[in-house]
């Protein structure tokens, strides 16, 4: 050590002072340096944005508005188990009746490409999907055995894993579990891998997803659904999925859909039961807040009519023994002014038969599910929202009065007078469910496995 250096030393030992001041000087420059770092992260962010193409940057916005709100409402709702706060709804614009732009995008985009690749015979080799499941599942209905009829290109499905080396993507069920249904060994890197699921299975959800674009959207749900199981390709009820597939009750409440006058339905809603019909079998509905709790509690208040299992009344469950299919239940929903339309899970997109048939039969539904259900809605007042409610009590005053207060009571049923229904529902209901020749899922799956409908690298931009 030198003479200078030992002298420096033994004077700062003399003067503690001097080095609690080194030490908030070093302090006060790495904190600048921080601040210069985040500066430079946030201006070329903001560059970024800039530079996008203007779809695009309202994409990113609309995405990151779309997961702020869409994690608000499940921090609040699971951590105090209680009604989402209107705060929360601001994000997405629901008081204001505006459906979530992010999923007007997507719509129109998925549109867009469907039309585009589906109305031409744009390949002549033939396509075949191999089904890979042993599961028997309401999904099978969706695909045929052999060729799909009236495919634009030529399409088969089979469960023949004879075929396996032939067959030109593979179809699997997202639920399956590996260790009961292993896949071979080795897969061909050229064949896509389609992940299909109805449910909402909320471990591949897009909620839990990052992403704030098409491109890194997908990618980030198949890698949550994967683990060890190699999904190229996702087929659900989303609308972020590859083949979104909205469930099939959405189309004949849109076929059946007939405009009327106020006299007419003001007339007919006072031939209605003033009570609230519900229908719930699966006691054990995750939903929060507790959906058999929640209509307790308005029972105590304003008349509920148990058809179900859960909470079951005997009168009604006599009546409902005939048979528990759709048509019947919209019959018996069809006698009420109200119907407690309850998701048996929360999630973004899960928009199940519970909307539509209270929406076919003509009752208002009081709806608990999906946070984004404008998206799918005619008009926001369509449905009496659960959200919009503090507590069960305050909901059950307010159908109070709209039994007894035609004017109110007519602010839920003046949408029935609209000429036809808003375009997207329309759009929804040709492209987006299960039909028929080119819009069937199965041909849809073979476009998909060729890389058309946005299944290509690129996504849906």
């Amino acid at each position: 050590m030198t003479l200078l250096h030992r002298r420096q030393k033994e004077g700062s030992r003399d003067n503690p002072s001097s080095t609690s001041e080194d030490h908030r000087e070093h302090g006060k420059r790495i904190r600048i340096k921080v601040l210069i770092v985040f500066g430079i992260a946030v201006a070329v962010f903001a560059a970024t944005v800039c530079l996008l193409p203007k779809s695009v940057g309202v994409l990113w916005l609309a995405t990151i508005k779309h997961h702020i709100h869409y994690h608000g409402q499940q921090l609040g709702v699971a951590g105090f188990v209680r009604m989402p706060l209107p705060s929360r709804r601001e994000l997405l614009d629901l008081q204001q009746g505006i459906p979530s732009q992010r999923d007007a995008l997507l719509i129109r985009q998925h549109v867009k490409l469907l039309q585009r690749d589906l109305q031409i015979q744009w390949t002549n080799e033939r396509t075949i999907i191999l089904l890979w499941t042993h599961k028997v599942n309401v999904w099978f209905a969706l695909v045929p055995q052999g060729a799909a009829e009236g495919c634009n290109i030529p399409c088969e499905w089979t469960r023949d894993r004879d075929r396996f080396n032939e067959a030109t993507g593979l179809a699997l069920m997202l639920d399956r579990g590996a260790e009961e249904d292993p896949l071979p060994a080795t897969l061909r890197p050229d064949v896509p891998v389609i992940g299909i699921t109805w449910e909402n299975n909320m471990a591949v959800q897009m909620s839990g997803s990052t992403g704030l674009t098409y491109n890194t959207m997908v990618p980030e749900q198949l890698r949550l659904a994967q683990g060890a199981l190699p999904y190229t390709h996702i087929a659900s009820h989303e609308l972020d999925a590859h083949i979104p597939i909205i469930y099939p009750e959405m189309r004949k409440f849109v076929e059946q859909y007939q405009p009327r006058s106020k006299q007419e339905l003001l007339l007919d809603f006072d031939g209605r039961d003033a009570a609230m019909y519900m229908a719930i079998s699966n006691c054990q509905a995750p939903i929060v807040p507790n959906r058999l709790d929640f209509a307790q509690r308005v029972a105590m208040h304003f008349p509920v009519h148990s058809y179900g299992k859960c909470l079951s009344d005997p009168e009604y469950r006599v009546q409902s023994a005939s048979g528990h299919t759709d048509p019947v239940h919209v019959q018996h929903m069809g006698k009420y002014m109200f119907v407690f339309a309850s998701e048996n899970s929360y999630g973004l997109h899960y928009v199940t038969e519970k909307l539509w048939n209270a929406l076919q039969s003509g009752a208002i539904p009081i709806y608990l599910g999906a946070p984004n259900v404008l998206s799918f809605l005619p008009d926001r007042n369509a449905a009496i929202h659960v959200s919009d409610f503090e507590n069960p009590e305050e909901l059950a005053g307010y159908l109070k009065s709209l039994a007894t207060n035609h004017s109110k009571l007519f602010s839920h049923l003046k949408w029935r007078m609209m000429p036809s229904l808003p375009t997207h529902i329309h759009e929804m209901a040709k492209h987006l469910i299960d039909g028929d020749g080119p819009n069937s899922f199965a041909c849809k799956a073979c476009n998909c496995a060729r890389h058309k409908i946005g299944c290509s690298p690129t996504g849906l931009l």
